[in-house]
């Protein structure tokens, strides 16, 4: 039996252009061995990208939360600085 801790993968790195490709596939790969993965980011094409679901942060609060579908570069990047996200996330 597995631990919750064997099962996420938390990232947060700033990485160059040249180890990004390689982040992304080891990434992908936890993914579809069914590892959750917490990826901390502000750039919105990775987000778009990589994430399977969005939560952004408007001034140290949750403000909104993306399914797939939802996720696009505009909708993250007016949600970080307040505007308009309709499906606010409750305290």
């Amino acid at each position: 039996m597995s631990t919750i801790a064997e099962n996420i993968a938390a990232i947060r790195a700033r990485i160059d252009a040249a180890a990004r490709s390689d982040v992304y596939g080891i990434i992908r790969q936890l993914k579809e061995e069914g590892v959750a993965v917490l990826m901390v980011s502000s750039d919105m094409e990775e987000v778009v990208e990589l994430a399977d679901r969005a939560v952004t942060v408007f001034q140290g609060r949750i403000n909104g939360e993306f399914s797939h579908d939802e996720i696009s570069q505009d909708a993250l990047t007016s949600a970080s600085f307040g505007i308009g996200h309709e499906r606010v996330v409750a305290k």
